[in-house]
């Protein structure tokens, strides 16, 4: 739920193609969501926002993150190219390919 200002969800399918884009904004027709369990997410905040996340109980720090396989892993060298990325990309873009390529680029010159 956005407490203030607003910031935009963006929801995956399991290939990594982007299916919605949600705009929530405190005190506007959509402040909040329920996103159910095992649905890949995103959120871009333009400006500073204030948002509440809750999740069903108990916390398990160890489950509290998990990323997609077409998503580069959290501190790879390519996170702020992916995240620009999603900024304006239009529903029904796939980001799956993308990663598979970029992660092939980091292979062959591992090996080079």
């Amino acid at each position: 739920m956005v407490l203030e200002g607003e910031l935009e969800l963006l929801f995956f399918d399991e290939h990594g193609v982007l299916t919605e884009r949600l705009n929530l904004e405190a005190g506007g027709e959509n402040s909040g969501v329920e996103i159910p369990p095992n649905v890949w997410h995103a959120t871009i905040c333009r400006n500073p926002v204030v948002f509440m996340e809750v999740k069903q109980g108990p916390y398990d720090e160890s489950e509290d993150k998990g990323f997609a396989s077409w998503a580069p892993e959290e501190g790879a060298s390519c996170v702020p190219d992916f995240l620009s990325s999603l900024k304006n990309a239009p529903v029904g873009k796939s980001f799956a390919s993308e990663h598979d390529v970029s992660q092939l680029r980091k292979d062959i010159n591992k090996l080079c």
